[in-house]
């Protein structure tokens, strides 16, 4: 089906005439040489960096869930860092997409496409640990990351209601940018939905 796809709607063409793009070098030589061979140890990493003002950092929305083995709540929580200081010329890229897709020059979906590229053109920063704050109620260690850096860690949670919505903030320095907060939703293992995005409760038996 991709493959029929592809041909369909000319992707090879279309790919071909793009800008060719290389992520750009960070600029000061990050990652060192130590962290990039610590950062094979995954989560493991004896000497994690800490995010820094020239970091991204990306925190996911999640769910939190009961243990099965001492039913108290715990999530997933994912975090992402990236070097905020690469990736920074996409303009000709930018460009010619909206070239392809037709839009005036200057348009607001310009601004769109940049976001939406970005992130495939900077620089990851493994071995990076994030502290965050947990709705005022506690501080998480999250990482360090690994060689892509991502990080993803279970962490156990203070206890709160089903169908809490709890906001972390991420604690990085000023200057720092990215997605710097996040949502937990506190939901028990029965009577939850996931429909387009929205976390609906239900009421059981079934109804119409």
């Amino acid at each position: 089906m991709e493959h029929r796809t592809r041909t369909e709607r000319k992707f090879d063409e279309v790919e071909s005439g793009l800008p060719n793009i290389k992520m750009t070098p960070t600029g000061d030589r990050r990652p060192s040489i130590t962290t990039r061979l610590l950062s094979y140890l995954g989560p493991h990493n004896p000497a994690p960096e800490p995010i820094t003002e020239n970091d991204e950092v990306w925190l996911f929305d999640n769910t939190a869930y009961r243990s099965a083995d001492n039913n108290k709540w715990r999530a997933e929580f994912v975090v992402a860092a990236f070097d905020q200081k690469t990736g920074q010329n996409v303009s000709s890229a930018v460009a010619d997409v909206a070239e392809k897709i037709g839009l005036a020059k200057d348009d607001a979906a310009e601004a769109t496409i940049r976001e939406r590229l970005l992130p495939f053109l900077q620089a990851v920063l493994p071995a990076r640990m994030a502290r965050v704050d947990f709705g005022g109620r506690k501080e998480l260690k999250l990482g360090p990351g690994g060689r892509n850096g991502i990080s993803s860690d279970i962490r156990l949670l203070p206890e709160f209601k089903n169908g809490d919505v709890i906001p972390t903030m991420a604690k990085v320095p000023s200057g720092a940018s990215g997605i710097l907060n996040m949502r937990t939703v506190f939901a028990e293992p029965e009577g939850w939905g996931l429909i387009s995005g929205k976390i609906i409760p239900l009421k059981f038996p079934w109804t119409r």
